[in-house]
């Protein structure tokens, strides 16, 4: 199953999308999956997906719509894409993913993604076809997070680490730094201005920390997953979940946000208010709602519902369905594996089409996926028997549809016509996918017959 992620971030905008992001390859191409970042960033952030599949792209327009095609899986992890790229993704792919942290759109169907730790919070809209995957259960945090090992806090606390991430472009963690220095005994470990650093030398600092100054972004569910006590700096609106979340659950004290007056005094204030006992509680806490499985349950929640077949509906075909069902008709999958496999013509198929609906022994039906032509079924009966044909949309092969909808199409047909007592399908021998599609549907396979020099094996379903 092909996975096609599209995301950005950079060194003005931050890593947070990003890092997630990578998490989330990794996850699927794991579950066997061919997944593929697209990013849209620079150079700071494309150096952090070396070693993975990616292609820089500004995406969020029709470069990035036609990258679609052929993808089973489309993830969206955006600050900046507009809700019709969604909507054109949800229609492109089996499947749209869309990784949100402030409910900041309404979601086309598919799964919606919130990791934050409050997520539930937000109170997404009920909508037809949205399953939503919300709190720290699904953080996509990296690999190196799976398995933190725990730790005994020591009686006093000596080590801090300030750690603010790519947001932190004005330098807040140095002169932080710096006033700790001067004002405390603390050992205060800072990152080097403008290096970053791999996962794991990331998780060994958090290790080594005895808490952690840390502005509330991805960041917190690392040092969670690590059992690490934060004290929290906001630095952007879309933190203050996280924030609200953390401090609930007793994980992280907050100090405030970047540029209040006052911000490092409450920052000494509350390190030195961190006795052993509340540090060691809020290790345990942060471990059990961080546990680092979150991008692993994502893609398994992905790939089980993209494997699903498609929710769909069926109709009677109308004067109006001509075109997509002519289309439909003349595609070369469907034309070799005809009877007849010669082209059609768009007039003969006019007259044809509406002779076939006015007919009272034909039954012609369509479906529809998400309010898209997902294909169509027709029935011709003659006194006890039926004669059935079958064709699927070219976005919809391959997803398990064609048995479903033979069976209700099975349904319809008994139903319309109570004298019929058996359908009847012929297909060729090569054909294989269409053979299984039938038998899951019911239908029993009876013999090889020839019919206009073509060898087809005749297969039944009988009224039960």
């Amino acid at each position: 199953m092909k996975v096609l992620i599209f995301t950005e971030g950079g060194g003005k905008s931050g890593f947070g999308h990003v890092t997630r992001c990578l998490s989330l390859y990794r996850a699927f191409r794991a579950a066997g999956a061919d997944a593929e970042i697209v990013l849209d960033g620079d150079a700071a952030a494309a150096g952090l997906l070396r070693g993975a599949r990616h292609r820089l792209m500004a995406w969020r327009g029709p470069r990035g719509l036609a990258a679609l095609l052929g993808g089973d899986i489309a993830v969206v992890d955006s600050y900046k894409a507009p809700l019709n790229f969604y909507r054109q993704a949800a229609a492109r792919a089996r499947l749209l993913v869309s990784l949100d942290d402030c409910k900041r759109l309404r979601y086309p169907a598919g799964l919606v993604v919130n990791g934050a730790v409050a997520a539930a919070r937000l109170r997404y809209p009920r909508a037809a076809g949205v399953d939503y995957l919300l709190g720290a259960r699904y953080t996509p945090l990296r690999p190196e997070f799976k398995t933190c090992p725990r730790r005994a806090q020591p009686a006093k606390l000596r080590r801090v680490l300030i750690t603010f991430g790519g947001a932190d472009t004005a330098g807040l963690a140095g002169r932080l730094g710096e006033f700790l220095r001067k004002t405390t005994d603390l050992r205060i470990e800072t990152p080097r201005a403008g290096r970053r650093l791999g996962a794991a030398a990331v998780k060994r600092a958090m290790l080594r920390a005895d808490a952690c100054v840390t502005a509330c972004g991805q960041t917190t569910y690392e040092l969670a997953a690590c059992g690490t006590p934060q004290i929290g700096v906001g630095f952007a609106e879309n933190q203050r979940l996280n924030i609200e979340g953390w401090k609930a659950l007793r994980v992280m004290n907050f100090a405030g946000w970047k540029g209040e007056a006052g911000l490092f005094d409450r920052i000494a204030a509350l390190l030195a208010g961190l006795t052993k006992a509340e540090r060691t509680a809020m290790a345990a806490r942060g471990r059990a709602a961080s546990d680092g499985q979150g991008a692993g349950r994502v893609a398994a929640a992905a790939l089980a519902r993209a494997a699903q077949p498609p929710v769909f509906k069926l109709r009677r075909a109308a004067l109006s369905d001509s075109r997509a069902i002519f289309e439909l008709s003349n595609s070369p999958a469907v034309r070799a594996n005809s009877i007849n496999t010669g082209k059609i013509e768009w007039a003969g198929h006019k007259s044809w089409f509406a002779a076939k609906l006015k007919n009272p022994g034909y039954l012609f039906l369509v479906a529809e996926a998400g309010g898209k032509f997902a294909g169509q079924l027709r029935y011709e009966a003659e006194g006890k028997e039926a004669l059935v044909s079958v064709s699927i949309a070219e976005s919809f092969r391959g997803r398990g549809l064609a048995a479903p909808l033979l069976a209700a199409g099975s349904r319809e047909l008994f139903a319309a016509f109570p004298g019929v007592k058996k359908i009847n399908a012929y297909i060729r021998p090569a054909n294989k996918p269409s053979a299984r599609a039938f038998e899951k549907a019911g239908y029993k396979f009876e013999r090889t017959i020839l019919m206009n020099k073509v060898r087809l094996g005749k297969y039944a379903a009988k009224r039960k």
